[in-house]
């Protein structure tokens, strides 16, 4: 037991001196290519969430694609009423999307497989992070949305 002990505590004492001398969470790149510092940034879970079932369409930055899908930095629908946006995310959007001028085409199909939770993360990241709005979404407030939604007709519950 003693020597688990010593062994944590020299693991601590070596990573701690690490920070103390600037090299934290930095790596320097293999030889042969330009000596450049590379700094790892943690990723929160509901960062990975949206870059996952939204950033392929509207950009990890949020930017949107032109004509396609809509930008949601300083979108009104991102900082709009939640249970509209929940609705949004778990019965999709289809036909031309009207956005700061813009037309948007592409169908967003509904994310109804993701769970209550997953929703309230993705949402209360994307008004937080791009819309400045710091009040989250809560796991409740998805919930009762789901629940007044009629299923979809054709598929097997």
């Amino acid at each position: 037991m003693k020597t688990v002990f010593r062994s944590l505590l020299s693991l601590v004492l070596v990573f701690g001196s690490c920070r103390s001398t600037g090299h934290e969470n930095k790596e320097q790149a293999p030889a042969g290519l330009k000596a450049e510092t590379f700094t790892f940034q943690e990723v929160l879970p509901e960062e990975t969430l949206y870059n996952q079932h939204c950033g392929s369409c509207h950009q990890r930055d949020g930017s949107g694609v032109p004509g396609m899908y809509p930008s949601l930095v300083s979108n009104p629908v991102v900082s709009s009423e939640r249970e509209y946006l929940i609705r949004i995310v778990l019965e999709g959007v289809s036909g031309p999307v009207h956005s700061k001028n813009e037309v948007y085409s592409a169908v967003m199909p509904p994310q109804d497989y993701l769970t209550d939770e997953e929703i309230s993360l993705i949402l209360s990241y994307v008004r937080k992070r791009f819309g400045a709005i710091q009040d989250p979404v809560t796991l409740f407030e998805v919930e009762a949305v789901r629940n007044t939604i009629q299923p979809r007709s054709g598929l097997v519950p």
